[in-house]
């Protein structure tokens, strides 16, 4: 039997290979650096697209809970909002569709045709209401969330964090100043938005504080009762102590 009649290439191999693990990971073909992470999708409802230019032409749906890129393109049909906020200017957007836009490196950028564009709401929160809540997509990929059948979420970085009773001064005077921010804000205006909640929860995170976790996820809960992921987290941190 001729063997090379019944073999692939190796050559050939190797480019679908390669080709298969680009269309299953988020890595630029050309091999360039992906850009930064600036912020999270906070809250999301309707029907909302992404993309960017840079890596990944063919719009996906967004989710909630998504880490957003520098130049990602966000596009939201008639009816859908997006809620987000930046880690470093601590800009908070709620846009209403239709609209669209380019997540910049501190705030957006509006698209489409000028007489038809539009602009967020925006609020701008303190250094200390953000730092938190960039530790929420790690959060809920260690809690299985992230990645669990129709919870799918992209763009959460897994880290570590430890059960610990003991935490260390430097640790503790975190996690007071984000209660402090989180209870000076609250607001009645502020409706059914998280934000404050989920900074403190990343924060209370890190340090593995699992009963106070447990009592942020229930105010967060009072504000979204249908809020599947905040169901599915608080089951989780209830089995953490």
């Amino acid at each position: 039997m001729n063997l090379s009649r019944k073999m692939i290439p190796l050559s050939t191999a190797l480019i679908c290979l390669f080709t298969t693990l680009m269309l299953l990971t988020d890595v630029p073909a050309t091999g360039q650096s992906l850009p930064p992470d600036v912020g999270l999708i906070t809250q999301l409802s309707g029907d909302v697209v992404y993309w960017n230019e840079g890596y990944q032409m063919k719009p996906a749906k967004a989710k909630a809970f998504m880490k957003i890129r520098q130049g990602d393109h966000i596009k939201l049909t008639g009816g859908a909002m997006v809620r987000l906020i930046y880690f470093r200017s601590g800009l908070q957007e709620t846009w209403q569709g239709p609209a669209a836009f380019m997540v910049g490196e501190e705030r957006s950028q509006t698209r489409g045709k000028k007489e038809t564009r539009v602009r967020p709401e925006v609020i701008v929160l303190p250094a200390g209401a953000t730092k938190g809540v960039r530790h929420v997509p790690a959060l809920l990929q260690r809690a299985g969330i992230i990645g669990s059948s129709g919870m799918l979420v992209v763009r959460g970085d897994a880290e570590s964090s430890t059960k610990d009773s003991t935490v260390s001064a430097e640790g503790q005077a975190e996690i007071e100043a984000a209660k402090e921010v989180c209870e000076s804000l609250q607001n009645p205006s502020l409706g059914d938005d998280i934000t404050l909640e989920l900074n403190l929860l990343g924060v209370l995170a890190k340090y593995g504080q699992f009963e106070e976790m447990e009592k942020v996820v229930k105010k967060a809960l009072e504000k979204q009762p249908d809020n599947e992921v905040l169901t599915k987290l608080q089951e989780w941190v209830r089995n953490q102590h």
